[in-house]
């Protein structure tokens, strides 16, 4: 004779609202990782996504290094959701510039330690090293991260 189970699941929105309270008018803020602005962001891009005519493979190292730890920074969201629900004060913004500086050390050893295409030949030449993504420390320097609305970033 099959069990029957019975259960019921009352959902009052008090504890979503709770957490909203909590988030003030943070509920729309995100971060992103980046070099955001000046010629240096092109040429980030360009070594991001490759640039296949001039024979530049691409090597995703801000991709790769968030994608690697987005389990990390859900981790870390998740901690601040729960001390928002246990009634604790959770300063989202904060939370989220922590994420940002985890981030970016995170994209900085995925320029360090990435196993990446190499360079070219004529590349190595003229920088005198093997190394990609490495030459003045130019593009490493410039990774941040901003916090802001989502959609609205810089």
């Amino acid at each position: 004779m099959p069990t029957e189970i019975k259960f019921e699941i009352a959902d009052d929105n008090k504890i979503w609202q709770r957490i909203l309270a909590s988030m003030g008018g943070a509920s729309d803020l995100a971060v992103a990782w980046g070099i955001f602005r000046g010629a240096i962001a092109q040429y980030a891009a360009i070594q991001e996504f490759g640039a296949p005519r001039a024979n530049i493979p691409a090597r995703p190292f801000l991709r790769s290094a968030v994608d690697k730890a987005t389990d990390i920074y859900f981790g870390m969201m998740r901690t601040a959701f729960v001390l928002a629900l246990d009634g604790g004060a959770v300063n989202w913004k904060n939370t989220l510039n922590q994420i940002g500086i985890r981030g970016r050390n995170d994209v900085d050893a995925s320029i360090m330690d990435g196993n990446w295409a190499p360079n070219a030949q004529s590349t190595v030449k003229s920088k005198k090293s093997s190394r990609p993504l490495i030459d003045t420390g130019v593009m490493r320097n410039a990774v941040t991260w901003a916090v802001g609305r989502f959609g609205r970033l810089s």
